[in-house]
């Protein structure tokens, strides 16, 4: 069984969910520290040709708390209606504007302030829309010690979820070791997306937007040839 394991990240680009596409599950690990100016709370935009960034913004609170314990501010609603704007103002000519901003409207319809849950509600509203079947799950949900970290807490839910092959991020290469992933009987391999390219009005491409600007821009049957943009590469090469 592949497993991966990602932080909840807020409608992510599209190499995210090449990984939730390809692993059998997915667990968003939503029981480590929040990240502040990370992709747990925002994301990219292409707004008059150029990447913007939208926010939901999280109440402060002390650092130590994880993600799973912290919750939006009580401008919630007020921000998603903000965003909804944004997206009515920049992508009104897309040719998927009306199928994706419903999509947005659906996930945002969700009133849960708690920050996991609601991404993670995203997260799986994205995965119907884009035919994902995945398993999705929640660290805060798994038994687990809270001694662990790091490399060893995600060998723990590879064996508690009897996983054979884990698939990280190309970015995690130098946070896990393939021979103790190997002495613990896991196979360990990095998803690196290709360069994603396509179509955004009459503008030069800016890559690595928000999901919400691939399917603007984009039909299903497109975005399942993108998901598969990928190389899968064992460690070291």
């Amino acid at each position: 069984m592949k497993l991966g394991i990602m932080q909840p990240y807020l409608f992510p680009w599209i190499g995210y969910f090449q990984l939730v596409n390809l692993v059998d599950e997915l667990v968003i690990y939503d029981d480590v520290q929040y990240i502040k100016n990370g992709w747990i709370n925002r994301n990219r935009l292409l707004i008059n040709g150029q990447p913007r960034y939208f926010t939901l913004p999280v109440l402060k609170a002390s650092h130590a708390l994880p993600i799973c314990a912290r919750r939006f501010a009580s401008s919630f609603e007020r921000d998603k209606r903000r965003t909804l704007k944004s997206l009515e103002m920049a992508y009104a000519a897309a040719p998927h504007f009306r199928d994706t901003l419903n999509l947005v409207q659906d996930c945002f319809a969700c009133r849960d302030d708690n920050v996991a849950a609601f991404v993670s509600h995203t997260l799986s509203k994205v995965c119907d829309a884009l035919g994902i079947e995945t398993l999705l799950r929640r660290s805060s949900e798994l038994k687990h010690s809270p001694a662990m970290r790091g490399q060893n807490r995600v060998l723990d839910i590879c064996r508690a979820l009897h996983a054979s092959h884990y698939v990280n991020a190309i970015g995690g290469t130098d946070l896990y070791e393939s021979d103790v992933f190997a002495q613990n009987g896991q196979q360990l391999s990095f998803l690196q997306t290709r360069d994603v390219a396509y179509q955004q009005f009459q503008n030069t491409f800016q890559p690595n937007l928000s999901i919400i600007d691939v399917m603007m821009f984009n039909n299903r049957d497109q975005i399942a040839a993108l998901l598969h943009e990928f190389d899968l590469k064992s460690p070291h090469c």
